[in-house]
């Protein structure tokens, strides 16, 4: 809790906790950068990410706000919360009270997106802020993952490097990456995606997560545009080229470029994956999906919900009463057909439900073929094949299943008992053909019984395979990579003057340089030879 009034520095609007540190440090600390983390953070260093800030518990008081306030207005902790990664508030936990990595508990590796490290900024709102305050700012808009373009300029973020290489613990606006010149950027669908990032996140802060309601906005909208069957089926294909077409010409904040196909698409729209998904993938999904509309995510005034398809009352064509009683008065079905508009077959249909004769051409072969065309049915014999046994067309072993109360649902579970038994007759065979088989190669080589039992009968299907083995952890080639970051070493200009953090971060050695080098012969002893420390 601030003591004087000295120590009191409201941050500005947007501002993130980086930024309104090094303000602090500039304005109201005396002394070394650990001096500052003490007082703010009750611990001499700390590394503040750029969105996803630490420790934020110990600012309660500062500035005149809670913590509750830091962790809403000026982090991203309400993106990563609305679309699914703090269920149980872990997240919550660790960016308040510092008991962990919150990159880590808001499962930003597990997306493979290779997002540029550091704190993004505008050139243009950096020098406003100066010109106005006195002071920079780093606006936590920008930070949002993927953004390439300040909404407000039009012109290019600039990345300054954090970490090891980069800003590291260092609590200054200055950076080598800031440069006076200021690229322009024309591509208007790159400012409008940017706006839309913008608005998302004013839009979504204290609104509660609810995955579930998001996945039905996504299908509504997706039927809406013709990308869903009636049935609810995705079509896939026509949706990736779709999205692909759209996006062809973006440029994002990536390291390395990635495919809009069904692996970045499937978790976020199908019913049965409910990974979660990184913030960035449901932006780039939204700004599509609901035509540039922020509101699209909370269901506000998003187009699908003026469809008369979806909100007007559904008008049900039921004839049944009045076809039950034209039967009763032995009119015709032809002249039942002209006074309702039902077909026939619709009105044979009814009648024979009801148990009411009637003298059309159903009726025109014998009663011992038509037991013999149901008892057939009732056995689970195809219909073509009853056709062919019993003399009669397909069509009418058909309509007299149709007809006939509880057939249609007895074949339909014959054919689900069929389907199970060849299941497990299949893979019982298997298992007694190739003992030694495990349940991978079982799965690759009889995947449709294996995937059948999978999705209806699992303890079934436990109860057939071989005993689960503990995966094999991958060992090493340390030989290789030791090869490799020798060869990195040598192409490396000044080697010899750089410290061996900074060399790390040049040839991307994963941590072995520090942690495994007793692993890496070759390299340790090039290290010794360059007098690297």
């Amino acid at each position: 809790m601030p003591t004087s009034d000295m120590n009191y520095l409201a941050p500005l609007a947007n501002e993130s906790i980086f930024s309104w540190v090094v303000r602090y440090h500039l304005t109201c600390s005396v002394g070394h950068e650990k001096n500052t983390y003490q007082a703010l953070f009750q611990q001499p260093k700390i590394r503040l990410h750029p969105y996803l800030p630490h420790s934020i518990g110990y600012l309660a008081g500062h500035g005149g706000l809670t913590a509750q306030h830091w962790l809403i207005q000026h982090t991203l902790y309400p993106l990563f919360q609305f679309f699914g990664h703090d269920a149980e508030q872990k997240l919550l936990s660790v960016m308040l009270h510092g008991t962990g990595n919150p990159v880590i508990t808001a499962n930003i590796p597990h997306a493979r997106l290779n997002f540029s490290a550091g704190h993004r900024v505008c050139p243009l709102c950096l020098s406003e802020h100066r010109q106005i305050t006195g002071t920079p700012m780093f606006d936590i808009r920008h930070q949002i993952p993927g953004l390439v373009v300040c909404p407000i300029h039009h012109c290019l973020l600039v990345v300054l490097a954090s970490g090891d290489a980069g800003l590291d613990r260092r609590l200054t606006f200055h950076h080598a990456a800031m440069t006076p010149q200021v690229y322009r950027v024309e591509h208007q669908m790159s400012t409008d995606f940017a706006q839309f990032c913008w608005d998302t996140l004013a839009l979504i802060k204290n609104e509660p997560c609810d995955l579930a309601l998001l996945h039905t906005h996504y299908r509504h909208q997706l039927m809406h545009k013709g990308f869903m069957t009636r049935s609810g089926q995705i079509r896939m294909a026509m949706l990736v080229r779709a999205i692909s077409e759209y996006y062809q010409d973006m440029v994002f904040d990536l390291e390395s470029s990635f495919e809009f196909g069904e692996r970045f698409l499937g978790p976020l729209i199908r019913d049965k994956t409910r990974t979660l998904n990184h913030p960035f993938k449901h932006l780039i999904l939204g700004f599509w999906l609901f035509d540039h509309d922020h509101r699209g995510f909370l269901g506000q005034e998003s187009p699908f919900q003026l469809m008369p398809a979806f909100n007007a009352p559904v008008v049900v064509n039921d004839d049944r009463e009045r076809i039950l009683s034209l039967l009763s008065e032995d009119l015709s079905m032809s002249q039942i057909e002209t006074m309702t508009g039902r077909s026939r077959c619709y009105i044979r249909r009814i009648a024979e439900l009801e148990g009411i004769k009637h003298a059309t051409n159903a009726n025109a072969f014998s009663h011992r073929q038509r037991h013999w065309v149901l008892l057939l049915a009732y056995l689970g014999r195809h219909r073509h094949d009853i056709a062919r046994s019993v003399g009669v067309g397909v069509g009418y072993v058909e309509q007299l299943i149709s007809n006939t109360p509880g057939l249609v649902l007895w074949r339909q579970q014959l054919c689900a008992m069929r389907k199970h038994q060849a299941s497990v007759i299949e893979l019982l065979d298997a298992r007694q053909s190739h003992p030694d088989w495990r349940r991978k190669e079982l799965k690759a080589h009889h995947s449709r019984a294996f995937f059948h039992l999978y999705h209806h009968d699992r303890d079934c299907l436990e109860a057939i395979l071989p005993p689960a083995l503990k995966p094999l952890k991958q060992s090493k080639n340390w030989a290789v990579e030791d090869e490799r970051l020798v060869l990195a070493i040598t192409e490396l200009d000044g080697a010899a003057s750089m410290s061996l953090t900074v060399l790390a971060a040049k040839v991307r050695d994963k941590g072995h340089l520090i942690k495994r080098l007793d692993k890496l012969p070759l390299t340790k002893a090039l290290l010794v030879k360059l007098g690297v420390k």
